[in-house]
Formats: C-alpha cells, sequence, structure tokens
C-alpha cells in the first residue's frame, strides 16, 4: 500500500476530494454534486466553481492533517477539531450558494421593485377615481 505519510486513512480520502475537486473545478462535471439541477437559480460555472474548489481545499487539508498529526500522536485529540472546522466551511460554502441564487433572482428586477422590497421606499398608494377639475 502507498501511504506516504503515514497516515492511510486521510492520504487515501483525501486524494478522493482532490480527485473531485478537480473534475468539479476543471472539468465542470455538475453531475458529481448531489442535488444539483441545471434549472435551478445557480448557473453551472459557479457551481462547479465553488464545490470544485472547496474539495480541492478540504482534500489538501486532510492530506496535511494526517501528515502532520499522525507522527506526533495527537490524531485523535485534533480529529474532533478537524471534523468540526470542515463542518463550519461545508454551511459556509452552502450559504454562498443560496446567496448567490438569491442575487440572481433579484438582479433582474427593477430598482423601484428592490427598494420596496427593503422597505426605502413607499409603495404606490391608490389613485382617486374621481375626476379632477
Amino acid at each position: 500500500m502507498i501511504a506516504p505519510f503515514g497516515s492511510p486513512e486521510t492520504t487515501y480520502l483525501g486524494s478522493v476530494f482532490v480527485v473531485f475537486g478537480y473534475l468539479l473545478a476543471v472539468h465542470e462535471w455538475a453531475f458529481l454534486v448531489a442535488g444539483y439541477d441545471d434549472s435551478s437559480g445557480i448557473p453551472r460555472e459557479v457551481v462547479t466553481d465553488m464545490v470544485g474548489r472547496f474539495a480541492l481545499l478540504v482534500g489538501l487539508a486532510t492530506i496535511g492533517f494526517g501528515a502532520i498529526l499522525r507522527g506526533s500522536g495527537a490524531f485523535d485529540r485534533y480529529g474532533p477539531v478537524f471534523a468540526v472546522i470542515v463542518f463550519l466551511a461545508t454551511f459556509g460554502l452552502i450559504y454562498r450558494l443560496n446567496a448567490h441564487a438569491r442575487r440572481e433572482t433579484t438582479a433582474g428586477q427593477p430598482a423601484a421593485i428592490e427598494a420596496t422590497e427593503q422597505g426605502s421606499i413607499e409603495p404606490p398608494t391608490k389613485r382617486s377615481t374621481e375626476p379632477s377639475d
């Protein structure tokens, strides 16, 4: 078995993330993203770029985490900390994708409609139907 850093689990798992990240970011294989559909409000290029870079980062961090901590014996102690960091970063990715989807849906609306939704101007009032003299 090839485990260059003395931690085969993190080396293999990180390598899988790096390969998926490469396929997403470079080749734009959007079918690797679970639940993504071309009819969603986010363009394919944005999804594959964000998720691909995230997978590359997590893969490299996993390999580096195993390389640094496996030899020191602190692997069991800092493993949950690493898991929490990746978990929080995943929520950050989901938030950024949802924020991008909201920007895309409001980009085509006129400024008056956006301002009304934000409460900065008053909505139009009902006009009188009586003829003016």
